[in-house]
């Protein structure tokens, strides 16, 4: 039996699927732009420092590295800094995705494989609305999706369970009858935290042993295990 066959067998009617690193390969996108905000502002960051706060909103990433502190507590000029960061963040990724967006293995088999048996499916990315359906519609994975949450539908980015709560919503399902699927302790931290089942792929930059301590109810190495035996 198919590993996604046993997981349907759980009563299991919904999948909601982090996108960077998860569906698509575009990580270091995300990094190199991050890299070149902070360089354009005169601002040393250490490269793996980003690579570890991966998966969580444009905001929050140089608000933990910058100041380590919650935004309400910022004062003016450090809260409009992040922002400044964030914004060009934001449009320098969206520049280098123009023609490169790499689908991670697997991803058009899965998703195909579970909507054909009518589950619900549901994207849920920290990265801003704008990018994320020019992303799904350039990969061809748009249409597979029931419903799709940006970090522009939360106040709190992973790993606040809320994005995740949202989605379980938006795709009209208990909790109870969910999969997370993400790549990042901070997607899996959120399920945690919100009570979702969660199944952790090591297609990012955590790798097993991290996850693993985290504690999700599954581990993979790519999607395509999830059609394996």
């Amino acid at each position: 039996m198919k590993l996604i066959e046993k997981i349907l067998t759980k009563k299991i009617k919904g999948f909601i699927f982090d996108l960077d690193g998860t569906l698509i390969n575009t990580l270091g996108h995300h990094v190199d732009a991050f890299q070149i905000a902070f360089e354009k502002l005169g601002i040393k960051v250490n490269r793996e420092e980003i690579k570890h706060n991966m998966g969580r909103t444009p905001w929050d990433i140089p608000r933990d590295i910058l100041y380590k502190k919650p935004m309400d507590d910022l004062n003016e000029d450090e809260k409009k800094l992040v922002d400044k960061i964030a914004s060009m963040k934001i449009e320098i990724y969206h520049k280098k995705i123009a023609d490169n967006i790499p689908l991670q293995d697997g991803v058009k088999e899965v998703l195909s494989y579970l909507k054909e048996r009518e589950i619900r499916l549901a994207v849920c990315s920290s990265t801003p609305k704008m990018n994320v359906h020019h992303i799904l519609k350039k990969i061809g994975i748009y249409d597979f999706f029931d419903a799709i949450i940006t970090g522009d539908n939360v106040k709190v980015g992973k790993p606040n369970p809320e994005a995740f709560l949202i989605a379980v919503k938006k795709i009209g399902l208990n909790k109870e009858n969910c999969f997370i699927v993400g790549d990042s302790v901070h997607d899996i931290e959120a399920g945690n935290r919100g009570n979702i089942k969660t199944i952790a792929v090591c297609t990012g930059f955590h790798d097993r042993e991290e996850l693993k301590d985290i504690k999700p109810e599954i581990i993979i190495n790519d999607l395509t295990d999830l059609l394996g035996a």
